[in-house]
């Protein structure tokens, strides 16, 4: 008897809370109806409607539509739909996206507060989002009967929502939502285990380290899969990191006599499997009868293929751009300086667009594209020393591959294992 008069006190409070906010709410809009539309918010003037849809419309509607698609709000009815939300960013005194976003900044918290992440789900809340309100409180009264006195007991003992007890429609509305919720729930369990795995890598490891970006990488992309909701961990900066560093690394030129310490700092070091040898190793010397530039032109189009496709799958353009990762991934090539071998491979990797070509007695700017048999274009030119065109690694790779990689050229190998410890900087690429 206790119980039950605790667990109906309990559904009474949650409903004068509702009653309020949405009195809160209506009361909010009345008064904002007869201050007019002039109040957009003239901040947002330099910024397109096609990039900001929001913007299109009055303060309210702004804030109304980019809770919606940005914070993936839904018009629904409880303590997370979009009504409540509204109620409570108005007491707040956040009457536009300006504010809310500037709140965001200095006050997370709060704005998870706005946002209802604070909020336990309730048996209440979950069936506001799903059914029609009608059907409610009978439905609360069937869970009671069946002992289901809690949301959590509910994803326990799914299997008693079934007939004769619950319609057929009902049933499965209640199925399907909780269907959802369940693998929301197990996304969100695998995306914490990430970011402790990324934390303890970041920590131990350095931030250049091949686990630490293989764990920042599948951090975006469970966030970017989880778009609905807002993660309520600081992602700052893995993102920082995401934005300003490589994704992958390939050590494509190193000096024979110090290759063994290179791969020391590639491999043991910092977990990168990726180095391509020397000229003189047993595969270019004795397979390949000495043919090291074409044997050298292959391991590197393969390692940097492998390397990216290690990468997890990066978002789409407009989720790249809602969490402002537009830059294309970079993986790196890196060359450590040598002798006149080093040189050639090095040239294979300087940016194609920097680079001149001679036709005679005049050196013209970029490589020379030209058309192979199949009608595909070859970006090429004469490599320090040669006499002969060759196909250009670094522009094939980028125009056939479709991948981003850039040079990264060290004095030392010294200087190698600092670039790792500073998170393979973008700034140092050329």
């Amino acid at each position: 008897m206790q119980e039950r008069v605790r667990v109906e006190k309990e559904e009474a409070f949650d409903e004068y809370e509702e009653d309020e906010e949405k009195e809160h709410y209506e009361e909010d809009e009345e008064r904002e109806s007869d201050e007019g539309s002039d109040t957009s918010d003239q901040s947002d003037e330099n910024i397109s409607e096609q990039e900001a849809p929001w913007l299109a419309r009055s303060t309210t509607a702004n804030l109304r539509t980019y809770f919606m698609d940005v914070h993936g709000v839904k018009p629904t009815r409880g303590k997370r739909g979009l009504d409540a939300v509204m109620s409570r960013a108005k007491r707040a005194d956040v009457l536009d996206v300006k504010a809310f976003e500037e709140l965001q900044k200095v006050m997370p918290r709060e704005t998870e507060k706005i946002l209802g992440q604070d909020e336990k789900l309730t048996l209440r809340s979950f069936l506001q989002a799903h059914l029609h309100p009608d059907l409610i409180d009978s439905t609360l009264q069937k869970f009671r009967k069946l002992e289901i006195k809690n949301f959590d007991k509910l994803c326990e003992f799914e299997h008693v929502v079934q007939q004769p007890t619950f319609t057929p429609a009902t049933s499965h509305i209640i199925k399907k939502a909780l269907a959802a919720h369940k693998k929301d729930r197990a996304l969100w369990e695998v995306f914490n285990i990430r970011m402790q795995a990324f934390q303890t890598f970041l920590t131990s490891q350095g931030p250049g380290h091949a686990e630490t970006v293989k764990n920042r990488c599948e951090l975006i992309k469970l966030m970017t899969n989880l778009e609905q909701q807002q993660p309520r961990v600081d992602l700052s900066y893995v993102l920082k990191w995401h934005k300003a560093s490589a994704v992958g690394f390939v050590l494509v030129s190193c000096p024979e006599h110090l290759l063994p310490m290179a791969e020391k700092t590639v491999m043991r070091g910092n977990g990168w499997t990726s180095v391509v040898g020397t000229a003189t190793n047993a595969t270019n010397t004795i397979f390949l009868q000495h043919k090291w530039q074409a044997a050298m032109s292959a391991k590197w189009e393969d390692n940097v293929k492998n390397i990216f496709k290690l990468n997890a799958e990066m978002p789409l353009p407009q989720l790249a751009q809602k969490y402002g990762l537009e830059k294309q991934p970079t993986v790196v090539a890196g060359c450590v300086k040598g002798g006149e071998k080093c040189d050639w491979e090095m040239w294979h990797f300087k940016d194609p667009d920097t680079l001149t070509t001679r036709a005679g007695d005049i050196d013209s700017p970029g490589l020379l594209s030209i058309t192979d048999k199949e009608g595909k274009a070859r970006r090429m030119g004469y490599a320090p020393g040669g006499n002969k065109l060759e196909i250009h690694t670094r522009a094939f790779i980028q125009d056939h591959l479709n991948v981003n990689v850039k040079m990264a050229l060290f004095s030392t190998v010294a200087e190698l294992d600092t670039f790792f410890e500073k998170g393979m900087p973008l700034t140092w690429l050329q």
